[in-house]
C-alpha cells in the first residue's frame, strides 16, 4: 500500500542580499587600503628619520673633487681648434630642379608611378591620383616569388597628352618610370 506524503512546505533558503556582500566587500577593501597606508607612513617615517641623522654636506663639497684624484679631464675649448674638418666649395642649398625632358617619339607610353606590397597602399595611391584628374589602374605582378601592386598611367598615344601627364606627376612630387609599349 502507498503511504502518503505529508504535505508539508519545504523549508525556504533565505538568500543574503546583494548589498549585504557589496557592504563586506567594500569593508575588506577599506581594511586592506588602511593597512598599506599605515605601513607606507612608518617606512616613509623611518627614511626621514634615518636621512636627518646623516651628516649634512653643502654642494660645494659634493662637488669638489680630492686633489689626487685621475678624472679624465674633457676640454671642449683645447680639443677643437686642434680639429680640420674641410668644407666643401659647391653649395648645398637645394637646387631647383631641371624641368622634365619632355617625350617626343610617336607611340604608346605606360607610366609607372610606384609599386607597393600591399593592394591598400596602391589603392589610396591611385585615389590620390584621381583627385588629382590622373586616371590610374593597379596591376598585380609577381617579383622574386612576391606579389607587388604597381599603379599604372596609360596607355596614352597622344604626345601632347603624356607629355602633360608627365609634368603633372612631377609636379606632385612623383619620379615615374616611363615605359614604351607597342601599339
Amino acid at each position: 500500500m502507498a503511504t502518503k506524503r505529508k504535505a508539508g512546505r519545504k523549508k525556504k533558503q533565505q538568500q543574503t542580499a546583494g548589498w549585504v556582500w557589496l557592504m563586506a566587500g567594500l569593508s575588506i577593501g577599506l581594511t586592506i587600503a588602511a593597512g598599506i597606508y599605515i605601513q607606507d607612513r612608518t617606512n616613509a617615517a623611518a627614511l626621514v628619520e634615518k636621512n636627518q641623522e646623516a651628516p649634512r654636506q653643502s654642494v660645494t663639497e659634493i662637488l669638489e673633487l680630492p686633489a689626487d684624484s685621475t678624472r679624465d679631464e674633457y676640454d671642449f675649448y683645447k680639443w677643437l681648434p686642434e680639429q680640420n674638418s674641410r668644407v666643401p666649395d659647391e653649395d648645398f642649398r637645394s637646387k631647383p630642379k631641371p624641368p622634365p625632358q619632355s617625350i617626343e617619339d610617336p607611340g604608346s607610353y605606360v607610366f609607372q608611378v610606384m609599386s607597393f606590397s600591399t593592394n591598400a597602399d596602391a589603392d589610396r595611391l591611385k585615389a590620390e591620383l584621381a583627385l588629382s584628374g590622373i586616371v590610374a589602374h593597379i596591376k598585380e605582378v609577381e617579383v622574386d616569388g612576391k606579389a607587388r601592386h604597381r599603379v599604372l598611367i596609360g596607355p596614352l598615344s597622344d604626345l601632347g597628352n603624356v607629355n602633360r601627364t608627365l609634368s603633372q606627376l612631377i609636379s606632385l612630387e612623383f619620379t615615374p618610370i616611363t615605359m614604351q609599349v607597342s601599339d
